[in-house]
C-alpha cells in the first residue's frame, strides 16, 4: 500500500480479498463462505456438498457476513463463527454428504412419530445454552465488527463527533426484550449473541427470530428406539412426533433431530424442541 504522504492516524484498510467486487459480494452470504472453507479448506470434494441444504440457508439468511483472519486461526473456529452468525449447524449427514441448517422451531410434517410402543426410554437433558432451556426475556446481538481495535489517538482530528463514537466500540449492537416472559419466568436470563452480520437490518432481523425461538420453554431430550428402517432413515434436521405422557408429551411434541447415535440394535436420537 502507497500513501504517497504520512500518515495522521492509524491505517486501517478494509480487505476484500484477490477476487473481484462481484466475486466477493457472492461470497458475502454465510452458506457460500462455508462452501469455500469446506472444499478449499478442509479438502472436502464439491460432489460431497449437499447443495439443496446450502441454497435452503441462503434462502432462510440472505445476509452479509464479514470475516477477518488475522494469524492462525482454526478451520473450525471460522466455521463456528459463521454458522452462529445465522443461528446455523454444519454437519455430515448418513451418507458423507456435508449439510447445513438453521434452527428453527419444529413445525410441519414429522418424519417419524414415537410413542411408548417404540420407545424403550427417553432422558430430558440440559440444554448447551448457558441458560440451560430457560426462555430468555432479552437478546443482545452483536454485529458489524471492527477487527482492529481503535483508540481516540488512532482518529484523525477532522473526523465528527457522530462518527467518532461509531469507530471507537468494536462491535455495534441491537437489543430486544420481552418483559412478559420476565414477568412469568423471574430466572429468566439475557442471551448475548456475537456474530459476523454486517448489516444493522439483517441484526435486527436475528435478534427478534432468536429472541421468538428462545423465549419460550424449549426441550432437549435423548430417545432410544429400537433399530428399523425407519429410525435408521431420521437424519440431521428431521423433524421427530414424541407422544407419550412421560414427559408431558401426551397429545405430541414435534421436536428437531439434533443428533443420532447407534447403540447396539437401538438409535438414540438427541431432540430438541
Amino acid at each position: 500500500m502507497y500513501l504517497g504522504a504520512a500518515s495522521a492516524g492509524r491505517i486501517t484498510p478494509e480487505e476484500r480479498g484477490a477476487i473481484t467486487l462481484a466475486a466477493w459480494r457472492a461470497l458475502g452470504s454465510g452458506d457460500a463462505i462455508l462452501q469455500r472453507i469446506l472444499t478449499s479448506r478442509c479438502g472436502v470434494p464439491v460432489a460431497q456438498i449437499d447443495t439443496a441444504s446450502f441454497n435452503a440457508l441462503d434462502a432462510a439468511a440472505n445476509v452479509e457476513v464479514g470475516l477477518w483472519l488475522g494469524g492462525e486461526t482454526s478451520r473450525q473456529a471460522a466455521i463456528d463463527l459463521l454458522c452462529a452468525s445465522a443461528g446455523a449447524w454444519l454437519s455430515p449427514d448418513r451418507t458423507g454428504q456435508w449439510q447445513v441448517g438453521q434452527l428453527v422451531a419444529p413445525t410441519g410434517t414429522a418424519v417419524l412419530k414415537l410413542s411408548d410402543t417404540e420407545i424403550i426410554d427417553i432422558d430430558r437433558l440440559p440444554t448447551n445454552d448457558p441458560d440451560r432451556g430457560v426462555p430468555v426475556w432479552r437478546v443482545n446481538l452483536r454485529y458489524k465488527r471492527f477487527w482492529a481495535a481503535l483508540g481516540p489517538s488512532d482518529i484523525a482530528a477532522g473526523v465528527s463527533q457522530a462518527r467518532r463514537a461509531e469507530l471507537l466500540p468494536q462491535w455495534r449492537s441491537v437489543t430486544a426484550t420481552d418483559p412478559a416472559t420476565q414477568a412469568a419466568h423471574l430466572l429468566a436470563p439475557s442471551m448475548d449473541i456475537e456474530t459476523l452480520l454486517v448489516s444493522a437490518g439483517d441484526a435486527a432481523t436475528e435478534r427478534d427470530r432468536r429472541l421468538a425461538l428462545h423465549k419460550l420453554r424449549r426441550d432437549y431430550v435423548r430417545v432410544r428406539v429400537p433399530l428399523t428402517t425407519a429410525t435408521a432413515a431420521v437424519n440431521l434436521g428431521a423433524i421427530v412426533d414424541v407422544v407419550t405422557p412421560a414427559l408431558g408429551y401426551g397429545a405430541g411434541r414435534k421436536l428437531v433431530c439434533l443428533g443420532i447415535a447407534r447403540a447396539g440394535q437401538a438409535v438414540e436420537l438427541d431432540l430438541w424442541g
